[in-house]
């Protein structure tokens, strides 16, 4: 990362927010605050005013002389989309070998290196590819007392039959307490994507191990349509967009309201706000930013400002291959670099250990910008041209499961457990955060009426952060 600090007459760099804080007196960008409550994490700028990110795969030239600021990018992954005509067999052995060099270079070092291991396709095939081409591969696991959020058997099981050394540990409740604690001073910007918890504590298991340089397997959800909302995404906006009338509608369904929420539907004012939003969406990149939202309807009530989306259109290109790629594009300019990669590179670094991206060599992300859409997603099933490859190295009772993603159980921790810390810091007053509303929302969660407990969860990211650094 690297943040700059402009007024026109200062300028200053450093690759963390906080180093510019002890320099500068700032404040709170309040659209920056915005877009970390709609998405758990900043997209355009920082959650200081003046304070920016350079983007990824840009340079910037300041000139002394003039005090001006030259940004330049100087790769793009559309420059890439000619598409191959190309056999899916001799597509499948051409990537397989660009996979092998790029994992393998990921590996020069002269200390340890280990594998972050999840048990999903990715992370399979790192540790795959990594242990029959390179061998004596670490490979580390976080697991859950909660069996719907446990992946760590699928780990045990693929490391069991590669042969890896490998290291498991269950991350509980009270361990997840402790490692809150530091949460805001390990990302230190307003950082929503709970799954830092167990990111943190993989990379604190490593370390204890000796490995100093782990590979975590990112992006290959980005590249080769991993995410189950691309398809449910895909439904709802096939649904919706192709329907005439569209205001007329939710005119209806605003006339409607008061009768339909006497209808005993768990939900039901989540989903008619959540329909409402759809009818009213002008193009497929708003109605695919209004479904990824956390906030939406509520943020005008939390902030007193209306919802913005996103300038650059990623969809007017990527609905040229599929609308499913449009989603991919949104993704691996905004979600990846702004959540992901900030997740595991603060969590790595804290640990004072190297985290590496093998999916992210530009020779991955440049030859499957040329792989068909079909060999993406085909006969329904996501990242096939992957789990095609890992067929060499795995059987398919290993690869042929239903996502899981790395999660965490927050309902059933804040719920109980947690709890006392939403009270803690919901009591504060805030001059920007309407906490009235908040509270009314916690409220509802204690008293088992359905409330997006992400809401509440940035919310308390929000008041940690601001109590360690304002």
């Amino acid at each position: 990362p690297l943040y700059y600090y402009f007024d026109g007459n200062e300028f200053i760099f450093a690759s963390e927010v906080r180093v510019i804080k002890k320099i500068k007196n700032l404040k709170i960008d309040k659209f920056s605050l915005m877009q970390f409550f709609e998405y758990g994490y900043i997209i355009d700028n920082s959650i200081f005013e003046n304070v920016f990110k350079l983007p990824p795969a840009h340079f910037l030239e300041f000139d002394l002389e003039k005090k001006e600021i030259k940004i330049s990018n100087y790769w793009k992954i559309e420059s890439y989309f000619k598409i191959s005509n190309k056999k899916e067999e001799e597509i499948i052995d051409e990537l397989e070998e660009i996979l092998i060099d790029s994992f393998k270079l990921r590996m020069v070092s002269d200390v340890e290196v280990g594998v972050f291991l999840s048990g999903g396709v990715d992370s399979s095939l790192v540790a795959s590819i990594l242990q029959k081409h390179y061998g004596n591969i670490n490979t580390f696991t976080i697991g859950f007392r909660e069996n719907r959020y446990d992946e760590s058997k699928y780990a045990k099981e693929v490391a069991s039959h590669i042969g890896t050394n490998h290291f498991s540990e269950i991350l509980e409740v009270d361990k997840a307490r402790e490692i809150l604690k530091n949460f805001v001073k390990i990302y230190d910007e307003p950082f929503g994507d709970s799954s830092g918890i167990p990111t943190y504590l993989v990379s604190q298991i490593a370390k204890k191990n000796g490995v100093k340089v782990v590979l975590s397997a990112d992006g290959g959800d980005e590249l080769f349509c991993g995410y189950e909302r691309y398809w449910f995404c895909e439904n709802i906006i096939n649904k919706f967009s192709k329907l005439p009338f569209k205001r007329g509608f939710n005119s209806l369904l605003h006339f409607f309201t008061p009768l339909f929420l006497r209808i005993p539907i768990r939900n039901m004012e989540h989903k008619l706000g959540f329909l409402s939003n759809i009818l009213t969406s002008s193009s497929y990149q708003e109605m695919y930013e209004t479904i990824i939202k956390s906030y939406r309807d509520d943020i005008k009530e939390l902030l007193n400002i209306s919802p913005k989306f996103i300038k650059k259109n990623y969809f007017e290109f990527g609905k040229k291959f599929d609308i499913k790629q449009a989603m991919m594009l949104w993704d691996f300019y905004n979600y990846l670099p702004n959540d992901i990669l900030v997740k595991v590179d603060r969590a790595t670094m804290y640990n004072s250990i190297e985290g590496r991206e093998p999916f992210l060599d530009n020779k991955i992300i440049e030859y499957s910008a040329t792989i068909p859409f079909e060999l993406k997603y085909k006969n329904k099933e996501s990242k096939y041209i992957l789990k095609k490859i890992l067929e060499k190295y795995l059987p398919k009772e290993l690869i042929y499961r239903k996502k899981m993603g790395f999660g965490i159980p927050m309902i059933e921790w804040f719920k109980k457990d947690l709890l006392d810390m939403f009270e803690e810091y919901f009591k504060e007053d805030d001059e920007i955060v309407n906490m009235q509303f908040v509270k009314e929302k916690l409220d509802e969660f204690k008293n088992g009426k359905y409330v997006n407990i992400n809401k509440l969860w940035f919310v308390l990211v929000y008041k940690m952060w601001k109590r360690e650094y304002l």
